[in-house]
């Protein structure tokens, strides 16, 4: 699990914020899909 970090980390330095990003991004585009729906 440590391996697969520090492999990340090397890969990606902003590897911890893409989950929240991605958690961002999702819940605008859902938000908005809805609203155009609705």
């Amino acid at each position: 699990m440590i391996r697969g970090l520090c492999k990340g980390d090397k890969l990606r330095p902003s590897a911890p914020l893409t989950p929240l990003l991605v958690g961002l991004i999702r819940k605008a585009f859902t938000q908005s899909v809805f609203a155009i729906l609705i």
